[in-house]
C-alpha cells in the first residue's frame, strides 16, 4: 500500500491516506481504494486519525480465534514392518544392547537395519527415498557419510567387542545371536 497526500484547499489542511490499487474488469480500468489514516499538522508531523490511535483493549487482543486449527505439516508414513521389527527387538531386548553399547547411534543403525530387511537387495541409495515413506527409529534422512562413519570405523569394531564381553552369558540365545547379525550389517560389506 502506498500513501497518498491530498491538501484540501479550502481549510489547509492535508490528509493522509493509504492507498490500494486494484484493476477494475467491468470498467477494464486501473482503479483505487483509499483510506485515511490521518493528517499532517501545522509542522508536518503525522497524527494519526481516532479510528487509529484507540487502544487495543488486552482482554479483545489476547483472545484467541475459535474454530479448527490448521494443521502445520501432514504426512502419512508406512509402519507395518517397522512396527514388527520393533516388538520383536524389544522382545529379545536388542534395542536395548544397542542402546546400551551405541547409544549416540543405535538409531540410526537400527533405521539401517529395518531398511535392509525388507529392502534385502536394495542399494543404500534408495534410503532416502525409504526413510520419507517410512517409520523408522532415527525419523530423519541418515547420509551416505554418516552412513560410512557410523559403519566402517575402527571404533564401531571395538564397542561390538567391548559388547561381547559384557552381555551375560544368560543372553547367549536368539536375541545375543540377533544382535550381531544386526551388527554384521554394518561390518560394510551389504552396503553398497
Amino acid at each position: 500500500m502506498a500513501r497518498v497526500f491530498v491538501k484540501n484547499k479550502s481549510n489547509g489542511t492535508t490528509y493522509v491516506y493509504e492507498s490500494e490499487n486494484y484493476w477494475d474488469r467491468e470498467k477494464k480500468q486501473s482503479r483505487s481504494r483509499r483510506v485515511c489514516v490521518g493528517k499532517l499538522d501545522d509542522a508536518g508531523n503525522f497524527v494519526p486519525s481516532a479510528r487509529f490511535s484507540k487502544p487495543v483493549p488486552d482482554s479483545v487482543a489476547a483472545t484467541p480465534k475459535r474454530g479448527p486449527v490448521p494443521a502445520v505439516h501432514t504426512r502419512r508414513l508406512y509402519y507395518g514392518a517397522t512396527y514388527l521389527l520393533d516388538q520383536i527387538g524389544l522382545k529379545l531386548g536388542i534395542i536395548a544392547d544397542l542402546k546400551e553399547c551405541f547409544p549416540n547411534s543405535y538409531r540410526q543403525m537400527l533405521s539401517i537395519v529395518y531398511y535392509l530387511i525388507p529392502e534385502d537387495n536394495a542399494s543404500m541409495m534408495r534410503f532416502e527415498k525409504w526413510g520419507e515413506t517410512h517409520r523408522h527409529p532415527f525419523g530423519e534422512n541418515i547420509s551416505s557419510q554418516r552412513m560410512s562413519r557410523d559403519t566402517r570405523t575402527a571404533n564401531f569394531v571395538s564397542r561390538l567387542f567391548y559388547c561381547e564381553n559384557r552381555v551375560p552369558l544368560s543372553h547367549h540365545s536368539a536375541s545375543h545371536l540377533m544382535f550381531f547379525s544386526i551388527a554384521s550389517c554394518f561390518s560394510g560389506a551389504s552396503l553398497r
